[in-house]
């Protein structure tokens, strides 16, 4: 955990944030973990059971939770579309994605769609303005992992990731308490906090899962477009990190320019 408010404060290098969001919220460190361990478990195996056996990645169900209101303006917001797009590419195989956009309303945008899906889907995401109701997004992502007339959902992990310039304004009283009920249901949320300066970071402390794992400090929305551009694909990371080196290491490549 951070030790005080000020920490929170700080803005990591992009480098030191891109490795965090690899490491703790794709999952790349412990997915090529097991992958190596269970290669290691099929070279003993005969031909004949090594084609029964399959590679133990984790199953992710992912919402998107896309800020649209008046502070993001809709240059930030087309930015927040460029870096999930991007997101979504890096990201573990497998995964499941869901969309909700919110300002004064919140719409399901889309829902269970595979990586190519999602990446084309979030070029369509409407910019709304007017204001802030995060609460009434975490609802909508309550009713996505656990309301079954919406559709069967895999099982797996569960988890939420919200792009948020400061506090919500709409009924934001509740705010806290939706974050508590999905928590507690065993779904992580991860927190992109935008701005040098925030207002309102206890609600945003208060919304992650954790400081330490959970919570994402960034100066604009262009600047965690270049974050997540510093971030590998799965695959690449594990061509690069077959050797099985410690995380600190890993081949992040230089964007191009």
């Amino acid at each position: 955990m951070h030790d005080s408010i000020a920490d929170l404060h700080r803005i990591p290098s992009r480098k030191e944030t891109a490795m965090k969001i690899a490491r703790d919220f794709l999952g790349f460190d412990a997915e090529a973990h097991a992958l190596r361990r269970a290669r290691r478990s099929l070279d003993d195996d005969t031909a004949g059971s090594r084609s029964k056996r399959q590679m133990p990645l984790d199953q992710y169900n992912v919402v998107y939770m896309v800020d649209s209101s008046n502070s993001v303006r809709k240059r930030g917001f087309n930015r927040e579309k460029v870096a999930l797009r991007l997101l979504t590419e890096k990201a573990l195989p497998g995964t499941v994605y869901s969309t909700i956009t919110f300002s004064t309303e919140a719409e399901i945008s889309f829902r269970y769609a595979n990586r190519s899906q999602a990446i084309e889907k979030l070029n369509d995401l409407p910019y709304m303005a007017c204001k802030t109701n995060t609460q009434l997004a975490l609802n909508l992502a309550e009713m996505i992992f656990f309301n079954n007339t919406l559709g069967p959902l895999r099982p797996g992990r569960r988890r939420i990731l919200i792009f948020t310039d400061g506090q919500s304004n709409v009924k934001e009283q509740m705010t806290l308490y939706r974050a508590f009920r999905l928590k507690k249901r065993g779904v992580e949320i991860y927190v992109v906090a935008v701005g040098k300066y925030l207002y309102g970071m206890h609600e945003i402390i208060g919304l992650a899962t954790s400081s330490s794992h959970h919570l994402y400090r960034v100066r604009s929305m262009k600047d965690f477009v270049k974050i997540v551009q510093l971030i590998p694909r799965f695959e690449e990371f594990l061509y690069h990190n077959s050797e099985g080196r410690d995380f600190e290491y890993i081949h992040f490549p230089t964007p191009k320019p």
